[in-house]
C-alpha cells in the first residue's frame, strides 16, 4: 500500500485507552459526525452530545431522549441531524451543531432501525424508520409534521435488522432477520440503476443465506466503493458495492482463537478461559447485534473488535497491522472513529500528507477511537497517547464522571472520615495469594467490618468452609461450619447495594447472609459471573491479583465422606474416606435410615441432588431439571437407594420392588419405625419442577434378598383429612406399647414456597390423619427438625429445634406434651419454651414431692394386692409369650416361603427383563436398518437429482452454444418502401431476403435507445424459441446497428378484415381456436425443463395476422408481435402498462400481477370484438355492457368469464378451447 505510513500515522496506535468516560446505566450505541460531535446513548433512553477538542473530548448536553430501551441512533451523511428511535415509540430529531432537539415523531407501531436517506441537493432530510416485528419501512420528512411520506412493504418479507444509506450512489442497503440483503433507492425506492448487477444470482449478497448466518451490523466505506458485515457466525465479510461481489472474508470463530491459544499462547490459560466464558456470554446477549466494524477515513482499513482486542486490517495487504486493547479488561462492542483535524475544514490530499510542508505542520490530528464494551457503562477512547497511570487491567484508569448524587457524596465523606478502612487487601491461603481491591467509598460499613476483622486477626487459620465448583468459595466463620460468625458491632448489619457494584465478572467479593439485612463475617469470592446475586449479597470488592489462586480453590474436590460421631465423648471419627470411583452419587437433601440385621447395622441412603454422578446405575433415575440447571450450574436429581455395611466397609445397591412411584426427588422427610419398615412423606420430585407430593410410602427392606418394596398411600376420596404437599418439612415417628406407629410432620414450604403453620399425626396402621393443634412457634418453621421422647405408654414429649421463618434462624426450641387415652386418639398437652425448663423440673420435682407424701399411709396396705397383681401380671406375660413364640415361628415360616415367592418372582423378573431388553435391542436395530435405508434412498434421490441438473446445465450449455444461430447479415436483407403497419416503437415493411418476400419490423431512429434495443432482443429471443403453427413463423434477426426482425409475410391482419366487412360465425369461430390454441402453447412453454409460461400481453387484432386456406373459414390466424411478450419469473420485469389499452386487463398496471390471466382478458375483449364488428370500449364498465350485445349465448358466456376483474376467476386457455370446441353456430 503506497504511503502505508502516513495512514497508519492517522490511526490510533496506544495499547491501551487513553480516557473513559460514564453514563448513568450501559452505554449500547456511539457514534461520530462530520461536524466533529461525538454522540453516545445508553440503554435507559439517555442521549450525551461530546464536542471533539484538540485532544480528547468535552461534554456539552445530555437529553433524556426516550422512556425506555433506544432501539436504533442515526446519523445523516453531513452529521447535522441525528435521530434517535425507542421502544417507548417515538423517534427523536436533534440538531447536532446546536445540540438541541428539533422534532419529534410518536408512533403506532414499535420502531427498529432508523436510517437518514437523503445526500445533498435534496430539499427534503428523508427519514427511513423501520418496524421491528413486521417488514414495513416508514418514510418521514426529518424536519417535517408527523405524517409519513409514504410506507414501503415490498422490499423484504421479514423483520428488518438495519438500514445503511450510501452518500454516493443514493442507494439503501437493508438486511433483515433471515440474511437477505436488498438495494433499494433513496429517491425511487425501486432497484436503483448505479449498480452493475440486474440479479442478485450474479452477486454474492446470498453469502449470508448460504451460511446460515444473520448479519449484525453493516458500514460503508467513506468512498461509499466497498461495505463491511460483522455476522453472528464471528466472520468479517467485505464487499464491493457495485458488484455485490465478496472482497475479503475474516474469520474470527472461537475456535480460531482456541487453535492459536493451543498453538502458541497469547494469554495465560485462566485469563484465556475467562474471556472465552464472556464471548459465550455475549452470543446470547442482544448486546451482540450492536457489534460493529468500521472504515478508516482512506477506506484502505478496517477496524473491529474480537475477544483479543481491537484489529486494524489492510484491506490491500490482507494483514493485521495493528491490535488495541488486548491487555483490557473490557470486551469491546460498538466502535466509531474521528480521524478529522479540528476546525479545520479544506481537505488535505495524501501527496500533501506526506510532504514536507511547514504548513501544516501545525494542523496535527488527533486520531481517535471511540468505544463501547460489554455491560458497561463507559465508552473508551484510544488515541496516539498512552495513559498517564498504567495500574493494569484490573483498575478503572482516567474515569471521567457523571457529578455523583447526594448519596454517594455523603458515602465518600463518611469512607474519608474513617481511618479503620482500607482500599485493599491481600488473603493467604495454602495455596497462594489473593489480592483483593475494596469498595469504601460505596459500601463504607461493609468494608469496615471487614479491614477491622482483619487487623484483629478474627479470619486467621479459617478455612473455606464452603467450596463450590464454577460458582464459589466461602469462608469467615470461626466454627468452619457455615453458620457461625458475627461483626464487629457483635450483630447483624444491613446491606449496602450500589448499582455500578454487580456480580457481571468472575472474582467478586461479597458478603455472604441469611437474608436481608443479616450480614455478619461471612463473605465469598464468585469465580464466574453470577447476576443472579445482585441486590442480595453486598459486593464491596474485587480480586485483582492471584484470580489463578481462587480459581484453584474451588476446584478443590470436596466429595463428603462419612462420618460417626460418639455420643459419650462427643467425638467424630471418619467410617468412609472420600473416593470418587465408587459406583454411588454424591448428594443432599435426600434421606438416610439406619437399621440393624443380624447384629450388622446398615445405611440406607434415598433421593437427593448434587452435582452429575460419575456412573448412572441402570435400574434408578438421573435427571437435570432446567430450573436448577439455571439457579446452581448442574444439579442432579436422583432416586438413587444406596445401602452401606458399617462393619464390612462396602456399598451396595438394593432392588427396587412394588409401587416405587417415587420420581428422582429431594427435601422429603424418611422415618425408621422398626429394622424392616421405614416411612416417606412429601417432598419434591423433577417429573415437574413445582410437583411437591403429599404421598405416603411405606418401605420394608430385606438384607437377605438386597430389595426395598416399597407401598404407596394415596389419599382416598372417603379421606376428608389430608396435609398440603410440602417440603423442607421435619418429621419423627412415635412409637409405643400400644403397638401403634405414628408419624408426625410439621411446618416447611408449600408450592408457593410459604411457609405451612400445621402439625399433623399419621396412624401407620389405620392409615389416618389427625390435624394438631400446637402453638405457632411450634409449627410454623422449615428445615427444622422434630425428636420424640416417649415417657410412658400415653405420654409422648415433641421437641421442635432449628429452623427458618421468614428468612430468619430460629435459636431456641419447643417442647410439646402428647397425651394418648386408651381409644389412641391424641391430645395435646402443654408447650414449653427453652428458657422454662428449669421453673418446670421445679414444679415436676415439688409435684412428685407430694404425691409421695400424701400416698405414703398407704403404701404398705397396698403391697401385698400389688404383689398379687405383679404375679399374675408375671403369669399372664408367660402364657403371651409361649402363644407369641409359636406365632414367631409360624410366622418366620410364612416368611421364609414368602422369601422362597420373592425369589422366584424376582428371578422370573430379571428374565423379562433380559426378554424385553434384547426385544427393545432388536426393534432399535430394525430402526436403525430402516432408518439407514431411508438414508440410502435419499443418497440415491440427490444423486438423480444431480445428474438430471448436470444434464440440464448441458443441455442449456449445448442450447446457448447454438442459441445465435438465427442471426442474419444485415446486408442480405433489402427493404422496400411498401409500409404494412407502425406502431409506437417500430415500423413493419415489406423486405427482400435471399429472394424471399418477408416482413421486416424495425425501430423507429428517433426513439433507439438501449431500453427499446432490449425489447427488441428480448422479442428475439422469444421468437427464436417458440416453434407452432398459429405463431407467425420467424425467420432470423439482426444484431448490429438498427436491430431488425424477420417473419413470414402474411395477406393481411384481423383488424383489416374487420374494418373491410363483418365476419361469418364460421370465420370467428377458426380464427377464435387458432388463436386459443397459439396463446395456450405460450402459456404451456417450458424453459430449460421447468414450466416458463410466455405471456404475450398485446393480445389484440392488430396483432392477429390472417392467410387465406382452403378450409371452411376461409383463413388461418396467426399471432403476431412479441415486443411486449416476457417470461413469467418470480419478480417482475418489462413495462408497466404493456400492450394496447383497449385490450388491457386491469391488473396490467401493477407488472407484480401479470400473469397468463391477462392474455385470457385480452382474448375475450378480441371475442367480443369479432362477434360485434365494432372497437372495444377502453373501461371495464363499458366492455361488460357491450357483452350484452353478442347474440350466441355460449359466446356470450365465454366471453363474461375472461373479463372478470378477478384474474383468478378467469379460465385458462386449456379451458377455452374446450368450451370453443362445444360451440355450435347454426
Amino acid at each position: 500500500l503506497p504511503y502505508e505510513w502516513v495512514y497508519l500515522e492517522n490511526l490510533p496506535s496506544a495499547s491501551m485507552y487513553e480516557k473513559s468516560y460514564m453514563h448513568r446505566d450501559i452505554i449500547t450505541h456511539v457514534t461520530c459526525t462530520k461536524s466533529e460531535f461525538i454522540v453516545t446513548a445508553s440503554i435507559d433512553g439517555h442521549v450525551k452530545f461530546w464536542k471533539k477538542k484538540e485532544e480528547g473530548v468535552e461534554f456539552v448536553k445530555h437529553f433524556r431522549a426516550h422512556l425506555g430501551k433506544i432501539e436504533s441512533v442515526a446519523v445523516s451523511y453531513d452529521g447535522f441531524l441525528l435521530s434517535s428511535a425507542g421502544e417507548d415509540k417515538a423517534i427523536k430529531v436533534f440538531d447536532v451543531i446546536n445540540f438541541d432537539m428539533i422534532n419529534m415523531f410518536k408512533l403506532v407501531y414499535s420502531p427498529g432501525c432508523c436510517e437518514w436517506i437523503y445526500s445533498g441537493g435534496i430539499a427534503t432530510p428523508a427519514l427511513a424508520c423501520a418496524e421491528k416485528e413486521v417488514p414495513v419501512i416508514h418514510i418521514y420528512d426529518g424536519r417535517g409534521e408527523n405524517k409519513e411520506l409514504t410506507a414501503l412493504s415490498n422490499i423484504h418479507n421479514s423483520p428488518i435488522l438495519f438500514m445503511k444509506y450510501n452518500s454516493h450512489y443514493d442507494v439503501i442497503v437493508s438486511a433483515d432477520s433471515t440474511g437477505m440483503l436488498e438495494y433499494w433507492s433513496g429517491s425511487t425506492y425501486s432497484f436503483p440503476k448505479a449498480v452493475k448487477f440486474e440479479s442478485k444470482l450474479d452477486t454474492d449478497l446470498y453469502e449470508f443465506i448460504k451460511h446460515k448466518t444473520t448479519p449484525t451490523s453493516l458500514v460503508f466505506s467513506p468512498n461509499g466503493k466497498l461495505f463491511v458485515s460483522t455476522c453472528h457466525d464471528r466472520k468479517v465479510r467485505v464487499f464491493h458495492f457495485l458488484t455485490g461481489k465478496l472482497h475479503r472474508v475474516f474469520d474470527e470463530s472461537l475456535d480460531i482463537f482456541t487453535q492459536q491459544q493451543q498453538a502458541t499462547p497469547q494469554l495465560s490459560n485462566m485469563e484465556f478461559g475467562r474471556r472465552l466464558a464472556v464471548e459465550r456470554e455475549l452470543e446470547r446477549s442482544p448486546s451482540y447485534y450492536l457489534t460493529n466494524a468500521i472504515f478508516d477515513d482512506s477506506s484502505n482499513f478496517i477496524i473491529y473488535s474480537t475477544m483479543m482486542g481491537i484489529k486494524v486490517i489492510n484491506l490491500v495487504t490482507n494483514k493485521c497491522v495493528r491490535v488495541l486493547g488486548k491487555e483490557e479488561n473490557a470486551r469491546f462492542i460498538q466502535l466509531a472513529l474521528y480521524q478529522g483535524k479540528v476546525g479545520k475544514k479544506k481537505a488535505v490530499s495524501i501527496e500533501m500528507e506526506v510532504s514536507d510542508n511547514p504548513g501544516l505542520l501545525k494542523d496535527t490530528s488527533d486520531p481517535t477511537l471511540i468505544c463501547t464494551a460489554y455491560k458497561r457503562n463507559r465508552f473508551y477512547m484510544f488515541s496516539r497517547r498512552d495513559p498517564d497511570d498504567k495500574k493494569g487491567t484490573e483498575d478503572e484508569r482516567d474515569v471521567f464522571n457523571e457529578k455523583p448524587s447526594k448519596e454517594e457524596m455523603m458515602a465518600a465523606t463518611q469512607s474519608s472520615s474513617t481511618s479503620r478502612v482500607s482500599s485493599t487487601a491481600v488473603m493467604h491461603t495454602t495455596l497462594g495469594d489473593i489480592h483483593l481491591k475494596l469498595f469504601p467509598e460505596y459500601c463504607p460499613k461493609t468494608v469496615e467490618n471487614f479491614c477491622v476483622h482483619v487487623s484483629n486477626g478474627y479470619y486467621n487459620n479459617h478455612i473455606f468452609h464452603r467450596v463450590i465448583k464454577s460458582f464459589m468459595i466461602q469462608t469467615g466463620d470461626p466454627t468452619g461450619t457455615g453458620t457461625g460468625g458475627t461483626s464487629i458491632w457483635d450483630g447483624e448489619f444491613e446491606d449496602e447495594f450500589h448499582p455500578s457494584l454487580k456480580h457481571d465478572r468472575p472474582y467478586t467479593l461479597s458478603m455472604a447472609n441469611a437474608g436481608p439485612n443479616t450480614n455478619g463475617s461471612q463473605f465469598f469470592i464468585t469465580v464466574v459471573p453470577t447476576s443472579w446475586l445482585d441486590n442480595k449479597h453486598t459486593v464491596f470488592g474485587r480480586v485483582f491479583r492471584g484470580m489463578d489462586v481462587a480459581q484453584k480453590i474451588s476446584e478443590v474436590k470436596t466429595d463428603p465422606s462419612i462420618t460417626q460421631l460418639d455420643t459419650v465423648s462427643l467425638q467424630w471419627r471418619e467410617l468412609e474416606p472420600t473416593d470418587a470411583t465408587r459406583p454411588v452419587m454424591r448428594r443432599c437433601f435426600g434421606g438416610m435410615i439406619s437399621f440393624e440385621h443380624d447384629g450388622v447395622h446398615h445405611l440406607l441412603m434415598i433421593g437427593g441432588q448434587g452435582p452429575k454422578p460419575t456412573f448412572q446405575l441402570p435400574d434408578y433415575r438421573y435427571e437435570l431439571p432446567a430450573s436448577l440447571a439455571k439457579k446452581n450450574g448442574e444439579e442432579w436429581l436422583t432416586n438413587e437407594h444406596s445401602l452401606y455395611n458399617l462393619s464390612l466397609r462396602e456399598w451396595s445397591n438394593p432392588s427396587v420392588i412394588g409401587q416405587c412411584t417415587l420420581w428422582p426427588a429431594s427435601f422429603f422427610v424418611i422415618e425408621k419405625i422398626n429394622n424392616t419398615r421405614a416411612v416417606v412423606f412429601g417432598g419434591c420430585d423433577s417429573e415437574d419442577e413445582d410437583a411437591i407430593t403429599n404421598n405416603i410410602y411405606i418401605l420394608e427392606i430385606h438384607v437377605s434378598t438386597s430389595t426395598v418394596f416399597w407401598q404407596c398411600i394415596k389419599k382416598s376420596e372417603a379421606i376428608d383429612q389430608w396435609p398440603a404437599g410440602r417440603f423442607l418439612h421435619a418429621g419423627a415417628v412415635i412409637v409405643t406399647e400400644l403397638d401403634c406407629p405414628m408419624l408426625v410432620i410439621s411446618g416447611g414450604w408449600d408450592k408457593k414456597q410459604d411457609v405451612l403453620d400445621d402439625c399433623w399425626i399419621f396412624n401407620i396402621t389405620q392409615h389416618s390423619w389427625i390435624k394438631l393443634d400446637v402453638p405457632h412457634s411450634v409449627s410454623k418453621r422449615l428445615a427444622h427438625s422434630l425428636s420424640v421422647f416417649v415417657t410412658s405408654p400415653h405420654c409422648v414429649w415433641i421437641m421442635t429445634v432449628g429452623g427458618l421463618r421468614k428468612n430468619e434462624m430460629i435459636t431456641h426450641h419447643m417442647s410439646t406434651e402428647l397425651v394418648f387415652n386408651s381409644k389412641g386418639e391424641c391430645l395435646v398437652g402443654d408447650t414449653y419454651d427453652s428458657s422454662d425448663y428449669k421453673q418446670v423440673k421445679q414444679l415436676q420435682l415439688g409435684r412428685s414431692l407430694c404425691l409421695e407424701e400424701h400416698h405414703k399411709p398407704s403404701r404398705d396396705s397396698v403391697h401385698i394386692e400389688s404383689t398379687i397383681q405383679a404375679l399374675m401380671k408375671s403369669l399372664d406375660e408367660k402364657k403371651r409369650e409361649v402363644q407369641i413364640f409359636h406365632q414367631q415361628i409360624e410366622e418366620k415360616e410364612r416368611e421364609q416361603a414368602e422369601k422362597e415367592q420373592e425369589i422366584r418372582r424376582y428371578c422370573h423378573r430379571l428374565q423379562e427383563m433380559e426378554r424385553e431388553k434384547q426385544e427393545a435391542l432388536l426393534e432399535k436395530d430394525r430402526e436403525y436398518q430402516v432408518v439407514l435405508q431411508e438414508k440410502d434412498r435419499e443418497v440415491q434421490e440427490k444423486d438423480r437429482e444431480l445428474r438430471q441438473s448436470q444434464e440440464a446445465v448441458r443441455r442449456y450449455q449445448q442450447q446457448a452454444l447454438t442459441d445465435d444461430y438465427w442471426v442474419i447479415n444485415r446486408d442480405e436483407v433489402t427493404l422496400t418502401e411498401e409500409e404494412l403497419g407502425r406502431g409506437s416503437f417500430a415500423v413493419v415493411t415489406v423486405g427482400i431476403f435471399r429472394g424471399l418476400r418477408v416482413a421486416v419490423k424495425s425501430l423507429h431512429a428517433i426513439i433507439i435507445s438501449d431500453y427499446n434495443q432490449s425489447i427488441f432482443f428480448r422479442e428475439m429471443s422469444i421468437a427464436s424459441q417458440v416453434r407452432h403453427p398459429n405463431l407467425v413463423q420467424f425467420i432470423g434477426a439482426t444484431k448490429v446497428g438498427n436491430p431488425l426482425i424477420l417473419t413470414e409475410l402474411m395477406s393481411t391482419s384481423l383488424n383489416q378484415e374487420l374494418q373491410r366487412n363483418r365476419l361469418t360465425n364460421q370465420q370467428i369461430l377458426s380464427i377464435a381456436q387458432d388463436v386459443a390454441l397459439a396463446l395456450n402453447y405460450l402459456h404451456l412453454y417450458l424453459h430449460l425443463f421447468k414450466p416458463q409460461p410466455i405471456i404475450h400481453r398485446d393480445v389484440s387484432s392488430p396483432n392477429i395476422l390472417l392467410n387465406p386456406s382452403t378450409g371452411p373459414a376461409g383463413y388461418e390466424a396467426k399471432v403476431a408481435d412479441y415486443g411486449t411478450a416476457k417470461l413469467q419469473q418470480g419478480t417482475s420485469t418489462g413495462t408497466v402498462m404493456p400492450g394496447n389499452v383497449a385490450y388491457a386487463a386491469p391488473e396490467a398496471r401493477d407488472p407484480d400481477q401479470h400473469s397468463p390471466a391477462m392474455d385470457v382478458y385480452s382474448y375475450s375483449v378480441l371475442l367480443m370484438e369479432m362477434n360485434l364488428c365494432c372497437p372495444p370500449e377502453m373501461t371495464t364498465g363499458g366492455r361488460w355492457q357491450q357483452t350484452c350485445s353478442v347474440s350466441s349465448s355460449d359466446m356470450k358466456f365465454l366471453i363474461q368469464r375472461g373479463l372478470h376483474t378477478r384474474y383468478r376467476a378467469r379460465p385458462t386457455m386449456a379451458q377455452v378451447i374446450e368450451t370453443l370446441k362445444r360451440i355450435k353456430f347454426y
